[in-house]
């Protein structure tokens, strides 16, 4: 484990969550944040076809508005300490 990128950890981290498991909801404080983009896009499309598939609801904390538009049905955002939908 000490020879994994944070990367790494952070997509094994993912699936140590989800195999053979099926949560309610997942709560994701930026999943993707240590990914190169091909491993980001495969972590999305993995995600969202738990939550398709299984019925799993997701909180997804990113601070990439062009994810957020990618992955998110619906969207909320803190702005000046107020939470608004977006």
């Amino acid at each position: 484990m000490e020879r994994l990128s944070a990367g790494e950890k952070q997509r094994l981290a993912l699936l140590r969550l989800t195999a053979g498991r099926h949560p309610a909801v997942l709560l994701l404080d930026e999943p993707t944040s240590n990914l190169d983009p091909a491993s980001m896009e495969r972590v999305e499309s993995y995600l969202l076809a738990i939550a398709h598939e299984r019925g799993t609801g997701m909180i997804w904390v990113t601070h990439d508005s062009t994810q957020m538009s990618r992955v998110a049905t619906r969207a909320m955002r803190v702005d000046s300490g107020r939470l608004e939908i977006a």
